[in-house]
């Protein structure tokens, strides 16, 4: 796809386009470098940019709505140069595992770093009693279910969910 006119007109023609290439059984790739960063100046209506990644997220989306002939999900490529001043924002929005999100919350050097991953993970740590049960549930795996089992171990080694 050719980069997107950083307007609001752009990105509606981009994501017209994406909707209609997924739609017909194609992937799209989609750079967004040229969309300017979150918090800069949007002089014509008075306010701030809600930056790339948003509209990352909104293209991200139409991944899951639009379905390519009726028989799978489209696929969909979506880019951010280095230099972008979102780029540490858009890294840690597209991590899932949430190992590795607690683990850069907790060590990362970087305070961007640091405050991405926060905001991208809400972690839930157990109680004492819930940890008891689920001790409890681990020593009597034999007679629980087993997807309980797992869930017990899971949340043991993780502290919490």
């Amino acid at each position: 796809m050719p980069m997107i006119k950083d307007s609001r007109n752009g990105i509606s023609e981009h994501r017209k386009e994406v909707m209609e290439i997924m739609s017909h059984g194609g992937g799209v790739g989609s750079n967004v470098s040229t969309l300017r960063p979150k918090g800069t100046v949007a002089k014509s209506v008075g306010g701030k940019s809600s930056g790339s990644v948003s509209w990352l997220n909104d293209l991200s989306s139409l991944t899951h709505l639009v379905e390519q002939g009726g028989s799978r999900r489209g696929a969909q490529m979506i880019m951010l140069a280095y230099w972008h001043p979102d780029i540490i924002e858009f890294i840690v929005c597209k991590m899932q595992n949430p190992k590795i999100l607690k683990w850069l919350k907790e060590n990362s050097q970087d305070q961007a770093i640091r405050g991405e991953a926060t905001k991208k993970i809400r972690f839930e740590p157990i109680l004492p009693a819930e940890k008891q049960l689920l001790e409890a549930i681990i020593e009597n795996e034999n007679t629980a279910a087993l997807t309980i089992g797992e869930t017990a171990h899971k949340k043991l080694l993780n502290g919490g969910e």
